[in-house]
């Protein structure tokens, strides 16, 4: 996880804070949850190339792997 700082209007944060209290929830895992259902509410748009496309553009460079040229055209010939 990274570590980030946000500011939210007063109003806001004491409503986030009731709604975790009552959820049984810390300010933090309630604002995870907001952020996860925004992200998965944009990708539901994508079609399933997007969808591929954008998870492995989210790994790390030292997980990638360079495919050969044959290997691209097997994976596009699979998705055609």
């Amino acid at each position: 996880m990274t570590r980030t700082q946000i500011y939210l209007p007063d109003d806001t944060h004491a409503q986030l804070l009731q709604i975790a209290q009552t959820g049984d929830q810390s300010l933090s895992q309630l604002i995870r949850e907001g952020a996860d259902m925004i992200i998965k509410a944009k990708s539901e748009g994508l079609t399933p190339t997007q969808k591929f496309v954008k998870a492995i553009l989210s790994f790390p460079d030292s997980k990638r792997v360079k495919l050969s040229k044959s290997a691209v055209e097997l994976i596009r010939d699979e998705r055609d």
